[in-house]
């Protein structure tokens, strides 16, 4: 079996790097962390781009013998000269936080004004431009909020998948939580080419899930293109938490799989999420899933997988 090192004890990053490498590598390929390997050093990134600072990054296991291998990134911010870029993580210094470095990019902003006057913007163009960071940290619906003041510009198709994530969002939530659209969110691996998300939670100060959508990963290993979404999650941290508030692991449930036929409304979606949710506080194990073309090999495979009821959504 082929061994790799990720130049990182960040498990989301790893778990990440393993699920794309099953669906796309030819041969066994085992993942593991710098401390995996014994190494628990910090290693110093002092490099002057992303680059440099990946190449500083897989060279630690490299230089041991191992396959090595790293990525770095960050958000640029052109009429910031680039900044936050390799400091997006401590931005803010000392306690750095997502909160906290928002709150600094927000204020280093306010000097955007002068600094687009110089590049030849006209007043009018600039108050525009920076009304739109205010008006989006300001708003109750962000979405909405780009799509009315971009109208024109902004793909309706974008508003649309993000509103039908959300609203599918909170169709299923059966537990109290706050839902934010955060345009400058940042997530560590550089592959993402759609909507990221991460989850965080009050008790950790810290977000214990997070993924994307990734269409062009896969294709850079097998030379086509395929659209893929993920998500990772941190076991240890829910774990804990799950722990300190007496939970127990419940017994095997009834498995049932909803099929939603393409082309269904986001209302549509909602209501199956909805009855789906009231499956699950019935003691049942629900699977919410778009139809394929092939739809007997599909449901085949669920059978196969201890689906013995499947249900079949059509749209209108």
């Amino acid at each position: 079996m082929t061994e790799i090192v990720l130049a990182s004890n960040n498990r989301k990053k790893i778990a990440e790097l393993e699920t794309l490498l099953e669906k796309c590598a030819s041969k066994a390929i085992s993942v593991k962390t710098l401390r995996d390997i014994g190494y628990t050093d910090e290693i110093v990134e002092d490099g002057t781009s992303f680059e440099e600072n990946s190449l500083i990054k897989a060279s630690t296991p490299a230089k041991l013998g191992y396959i090595g291998i790293a990525d770095d990134s960050g958000l640029c911010v052109d009429f910031l000269g680039g900044k936050p870029g390799i400091y997006s993580a401590r931005y803010s210094g000392e306690g750095a936080n997502d909160e906290r470095n928002r709150e600094k990019l927000l204020r280093e902003l306010d000097g955007v004004a002068e600094e687009l006057a110089k590049e030849g913007y006209t007043k009018e163009s600039i108050d525009r431009y920076l009304a739109l960071f205010e008006g989006v940290s300001k708003a109750q619906n962000g979405i909405k909020y780009l799509a009315d003041t971009l109208q024109g510009f902004l793909e309706p198709e974008v508003e649309q998948n993000l509103q039908e994530i959300i609203d599918s969002v909170e169709a299923a939530k059966t537990a109290d939580f706050k839902m934010v659209f955060d345009p400058t969110l940042v997530r560590g691996m550089s592959y993402y080419t759609g909507t990221i998300f991460e989850i965080a939670m009050p008790e950790l100060g810290a977000a214990c899930g997070g993924g994307g959508r990734y269409d062009k990963m896969v294709g850079k290993f097998t030379g086509n293109d395929v659209p893929a979404c993920g998500f990772s999650i941190g076991f240890e941290r829910i774990i804990l938490l799950l722990m300190e508030s007496g939970f127990t692991v419940p017994m095997q449930r009834p498995k049932v799989a909803y099929l939603i036929e393409k082309g269904c409304t986001s209302e549509q979606v909602s209501k199956v999420i909805a009855r789906a949710q009231e499956e699950r506080v019935a003691g049942k194990q629900v699977l919410v899933v778009r139809m394929n073309k092939n739809k007997k090999f599909q449901k085949e495979k669920l059978t196969a997988e201890g689906y013995k009821d499947i249900v079949e959504f059509y749209k209108d």
